[in-house]
């Protein structure tokens, strides 16, 4: 009796780990956002970083720039003697005391906050000596940074609050690299101030505990979990820690095989995607789509590239992985060449939308969840007031394209050059009225987002104004009954627009509260809107 159950548990489990589960599309439950003023990092973005102000900063090989939700400003780099030089950016990091940090290919630089350019540490601390001549990448811990020179063995320690630095092999008798690749290095960290890595030479796993100054290895038969025969001579591409789980993911890359070991159980969990798409814990499936490394993101939650084409979340359960893919209209996303998640300043205690970063033809755009409480409809276009769908689509170009409810009407408000302001819709979302429809739609505008009453006003800008200056900007200004829709123009100084528009300096890239950004999709006459759910 005994033997007959544990067969027929052997034959239950071979037949999970064999059965292939459909990848459910979340395209609807995601949008994608582009940086305006983002072209400089067209196709190629290596990190994106957030800072303790709420200012955003972007590293390609190139360039180093900063956002702060209205105005770019660019970061240039200067050797010892003052001299401002190019050279390629290979890393950029921030510590909790407040400084940037750079990994280059001419070394070790930091940010000076009096110039605003990059110094090399050397100029900085003087008295430190053995620092590499180059520096291909930098990967931050909790008081370290390890950095690795592809012209040593090895990897640097570098404790920037005791400005001390050592010198770290992960194999004495042999030699052995950390993994580089153009994009990413081969170096995660988990919550016991360990440091796991891959090699070159294709040993396996190690591990370095940065407290003790301990270095295990897989292919010394020093790791737990880690057999030696297992990792020996194996493509492995990727290696990420996941906090949530306590576990370590390994990317094979071409072969299209992931694999998650538990640290405190040991216990394995294999994925591999194929067909369109589908998901199977068997390493033996045929046609496997190549894999890039996992990537966590704020909320914690794991990502992988399959195929360069899906974007898929990745679940304990496996049959509930999710994907995302290229949508031209309702998710335009350029190929996956990478997929860069933000790093925080100091401790990440909120959640956020966004999922992570990735580079196209025409820049920067952000990949976010789409909020709980907004759903799809479909709606048709019935127009009194000669409106076409290029007058509100907002597919292309992501226009600042705002939706709101008052009283029992629907309405779009625009800011940009060439569309009417604002559009009415009745409850069944034909639209019924339009405003600034006519030699004001040539024109840009401005308003306040944020609506408490049915007067709205709304400011008409000088045409190609690169900032709002309420002083010298303002063509015309307007008070807007929205229950009768009817527009008066009224005289404004610039207390007066103040108090009707509100600050434009504090503009930022996230969607204001009482507003909705709108997405339509116009081909085919398949026409959709997303709402409030409590509308």
């Amino acid at each position: 009796m005994k033997r007959l159950a544990c067969l027929i548990i052997l034959a239950e489990s071979f037949i999970s780990s064999a059965q292939s589960f459909p990848v459910k599309n979340v395209n609807d439950d995601y949008v994608v956002t582009t940086l305006k003023g983002s072209e400089k990092f067209k196709n190629n973005i290596q990190e994106v970083l957030l800072d303790k102000k709420g200012i955003y900063w972007f590293q390609s090989p190139m360039e180093v720039s900063s956002f702060d939700g209205v105005n770019w400003k660019s970061y240039g780099i200067k050797t010892s003697s003052g001299r401002e030089i190019p050279l390629r950016i290979n890393e950029i990091e921030f510590t909790d005391d407040g400084i940037t940090w750079l990994g280059t290919s001419d070394g070790f630089f930091m940010l000076d906050p009096v110039t605003a350019q990059f110094i090399p540490l050397k100029q900085k601390y003087p008295q430190l000596n053995g620092l590499p001549l180059s520096i291909n990448c930098l990967y931050k811990a909790k008081d370290n940074f390890l950095f690795v020179s592809l012209l040593e063995n090895g990897f640097n320690l570098f404790n920037w609050q005791k400005i001390k630095l050592a010198h770290v092999d992960i194999d004495t008798t042999n030699k052995t690299t950390v993994l580089r690749n153009d994009i990413e290095t081969g170096v995660t960290y988990d919550m016991q101030n360990n440091f796991w890595g891959l090699t070159n030479e294709q040993k396996g796993i190690w591990c370095y505990n940065s407290n003790t100054g301990k270095m295990l290895r897989s292919w010394k038969g020093e790791l737990a979990f880690f057999p030696a025969e297992k990792y020996l001579n194996k493509n492995l591409t990727g290696i990420t820690y996941s906090e949530k789980n306590n576990a370590i993911w390994l990317s094979y890359g071409p072969a299209g095989k992931l694999e998650k070991i538990n640290l405190t159980t040991g216990k394995r969990d294999f994925y591999a995607f194929s067909g369109n798409l589908q998901v199977k814990a068997d390493t033996t499936l045929k046609n496997r789509y190549a894999l890039l490394t996992v990537k966590i993101d704020r909320n914690k939650d794991e990502w992988v590239v399959a195929d360069r084409k899906y974007l898929v979340k990745l679940n304990d359960d496996i049959s509930r992985v999710e994907y995302l893919i290229n949508d031209p209209e309702m998710l335009p996303m350029p190929r996956l060449n990478w997929l860069v998640t933000e790093t925080i300043q100091g401790k990440n205690t909120e959640q956020n939308s966004n999922v992570g970063w990735i580079a196209g033809n025409t820049g920067l755009s952000v990949i976010r969840r789409r909020n709980k409480n907004i759903r799809q409809l479909p709606f048709e276009i019935v127009s009194t007031a000669a409106i076409n769908a290029s007058d509100f689509e907002n597919v292309s170009n992501r226009k600042n394209v705002f939706f709101s409810k008052r009283n029992s009407s629907y309405y779009i408000f625009q800011q940009d050059a060439g569309r009417p302001k604002i559009i009415s819709l009745d409850n069944s979302l034909h639209i019924t009225n339009a405003l600034f429809n006519d030699q004001w739609k040539d024109y840009p505008a401005y308003f306040n987002t944020d609506i408490s009453s049915d007067t709205f006003y709304i400011a008409i800008l000088k045409p190609g104004v690169a900032s709002i200056d309420f002083r010298t900007t303002v063509v015309k200004d307007f008070k807007v009954n929205l229950k009768t829709l009817q527009a008066e123009e009224i005289k404004a100084d610039f207390a007066n627009r103040i108090m009707n528009y509100g600050i434009p300096d504090c503009i930022h890239i996230t969607q204001a509260p009482t507003y909705w950004i709108l997405f339509i999709s116009v081909s085919q006459q398949q026409k959709k809107i997303f709402i409030p759910l409590n509308w």
